[in-house]
């Protein structure tokens, strides 16, 4: 049980969010590398270089892509590559 400060009480059991991005400065699009590092989908040097280059592609181009455009375009291709056919919002799962 959670409780709104105000005597309510929310029963959380079994609460499920459908999707998790909340704030697009740090949800989606920015912590995406992040991620594909944390899956093993792409390599260390890959997610340095990326950051090293104050790289951020928004999905959809949402917003303006920061970082110079080489190598950060080329950086992103790759990562897209290696995702490419994985359900990015399971990536725990293998079909």
């Amino acid at each position: 049980m959670n409780t709104t400060g105000l005597g309510d009480l929310i029963n959380l059991k079994g609460f499920m969010v459908g999707n998790g991005a909340t704030d697009w400065d740090f949800d989606v699009s920015p912590s995406f590398p992040e991620t594909l590092f944390n899956f093993n989908i792409i390599t260390s040097q890959t997610l340095k270089e990326y950051n090293d280059n104050n790289c951020t592609v928004w999905f959809n181009d949402f917003r303006n892509r920061t970082g110079p455009t080489e190598p950060c375009a080329t950086l992103w291709t790759k990562m897209e590559g290696m995702w490419d056919g994985l359900n990015w919002y399971d990536l725990y799962r293998i079909d």
